[in-house]
Formats: C-alpha cells, sequence, structure tokens
C-alpha cells in the first residue's frame, strides 16, 4: 500500500494473533490499527478512515455478538471491505465476509486483503 492508504483495522480476537497479524502487516507495507474494546454500534464509526476490517480470531462471544450487531447496521458513509481470520476446523463467526485460514502466510493474507480492498473500489 501507498503511504497515506487508509488503514486495515484489526478487530480484537487473542492478543498475541492480534499483535502479530499487526506486526506482520505493517512490515509489509500496511498501515494498521488495533480496535480494541467497543461497544455496540461503535464499529462503524470506529471504521470511518478504514477500507478494511481484519477479524482476528478467538473472539469471545461476547465480543462476537457486539461485532455482529454492529456490523449489521453500519452507518452509510462506512464503506469498508471484512475478513476474518479463522483458524483450521473452525466455523467462521460472520456470514457474507471474506475468509482467510488461520495461520496463513503473509503473502496468502497480503493477496486476500488486497483483493478485498480492490472489490471494494
Amino acid at each position: 500500500m501507498a503511504p497515506g492508504q487508509p488503514e486495515v483495522a484489526i478487530y480484537n480476537g487473542d492478543s498475541v494473533v492480534r499483535k502479530a497479524v499487526e506486526v506482520l502487516l505493517q512490515a509489509a507495507g500496511y498501515h494498521t490499527r488495533s480496535l480494541r474494546e467497543t461497544k455496540a454500534g461503535d464499529v462503524g464509526e470506529l471504521l470511518a478512515d478504514s477500507r478494511l476490517l481484519l477479524v482476528a480470531p478467538e473472539l469471545r462471544a461476547g465480543r462476537r455478538r457486539i461485532l455482529v450487531d454492529s456490523l449489521s447496521s453500519p452507518p452509510a458513509s462506512a464503506k469498508f471491505a471484512i475478513l476474518e481470520l479463522v483458524p483450521e476446523g473452525a466455523e467462521p463467526n460472520l456470514r457474507g465476509v471474506g475468509v482467510v485460514p488461520w495461520p496463513c502466510s503473509m503473502e496468502q493474507l497480503s493477496r486476500a486483503i488486497d483483493t478485498a480492498l480492490c472489490a471494494e473500489d
């Protein structure tokens, strides 16, 4: 991504996985932002400057429900792609979003991000 590009927001999940993904994406040239605690309805506002929401694995049930509820009615101004990192053998938490198997290579993750961003343009 070129400098000045919108951020890739990483939503919660296991703190070790979230930090590892954040460091890998930054090393690959992506601008990242970690979204930690949020309340229902806040996700759309928090993503105003982001073009992609990357949902890290291991969300607890309560956080997952907040995320799903928030994404079901984002503000009209919010336009972003969503990718969910899904551990092997697990079911995706979100419906109708891009899924990336986790763990994966940085090349595979970068390709999925770029594809999702191109689809939003």
